[in-house]
């Protein structure tokens, strides 16, 4: 006898079908992901996504004269990107010779130094003339002579007169050296004898360095001080500075920050200015400068340039 197919009969999948079919599918999935994974870690090691990211521009910011400055936290403002850490560069025979300095064209300078050279340089950058100068800013806060491991002036500087070439090199360092130098196992205190001359040799290094690079060296003293410990060391290494440029003669100079910021030879919040008005040249940290301070040590290392080698940086 003929039995009539129920209903739908056929058309549904039997429970043994419809598991083989789920798991054909499962299969395919697992393939399809297989196969790309396998896509991206190509292209991962073929470096075409790493290119994608890094083909994007650079962004750098430029400094600007806002606000009142803290006590010298932060980075320092650069018109550069961050210094070079190259190691130390052999001396650049093709440079210009300090008595020859060509003034042909901007002035190339490079200013080096820790958080006060950071308020002399945008001082300079600010009231320059851009005509004559082609500036390169590379002060850093919280940086100086005695913490190499720390940051090495001398590396960094060599990378710097290897980049920016300049015609002269200023500096404006010490406020942060007042601490012992250790070199390998050994310890120089500060104030000691031996730690004198460690300092004499390191200031010495700056501006050999700068010399055998074709550039005039100005150093700039660090002006006097608020606090009578810091004064005291302060007026120590300028000595120390003073001493080791005077070793240059016609190569190097020496700039008292204290004739413009301290006439009176001690610290003070204010002096008179340049038209007899009374000018707030210290912030209140007894350490850094504002702007109006910042900016008659400019003019005064304008002067400076003028009166030792004939270099004109300011448009009047």
């Amino acid at each position: 006898m003929d039995v009539q197919r129920t209903r739908g009969e056929g058309d549904v999948a039997s429970p043994r079908h419809r598991g083989r079919t789920l798991r054909t599918v499962v299969v395919v999935l697992i393939v399809l992901c297989g196969a790309t994974a396998s896509v991206l870690a190509w292209q991962l090691a073929s470096g075409q996504i790493a290119h994608a990211r890094s083909s994007a521009p650079a962004k750098f910011a430029t400094p600007r004269r806002s606000g009142g400055r803290g006590a010298g936290s932060g980075p320092g403002a650069t018109a550069t990107t961050a210094p070079p850490t190259a190691q130390r560069a052999a001396p650049d025979t093709t440079s210009p010779s300090p008595t020859t300095t060509s003034t042909a064209g901007p002035i190339r300078i490079l200013e080096i130094g820790d958080s006060l050279g950071v308020d002399l340089g945008v001082a300079m950058q600010s009231t320059w003339s851009s005509g004559r100068v082609q500036l390169t800013m590379a002060a850093r806060t919280d940086t100086g002579l005695t913490d190499s491991a720390y940051y090495d002036w001398p590396r960094v500087l060599a990378g710097l007169l290897a980049s920016a070439r300049p015609q002269v090199v200023i500096i404006l360092l010490g406020a942060n050296d007042l601490q012992s130098i250790v070199t390998g196992t050994t310890i120089l205190l500060d104030g000691t004898p031996a730690w004198n001359a460690a300092y004499a040799a390191r200031v010495t290094a700056i501006i050999s360095e700068s010399v055998r690079a074709g550039a005039r060296a100005l150093w700039v003293g660090e002006p006097a001080m608020q606090n009578a410990f810091l004064d005291a060391g302060m007026t120590r290494l300028d000595g120390i500075a003073e001493g080791v440029v005077a070793h240059y003669p016609g190569e190097a100079a020496y700039l008292s920050s204290n004739t413009t910021l301290a006439p009176g030879g001690s610290f003070a919040t204010a002096i008179s200015g340049p038209t007899g008005q009374e000018v707030q040249v210290r912030t209140s940290d007894g350490v850094h400068l504002t702007f109006a301070g910042s900016d008659m040590l400019a003019a005064a290392v304008g002067e400076a340039l003028a009166n030792a080698w004939g270099l004109q940086v300011s448009s009047q």
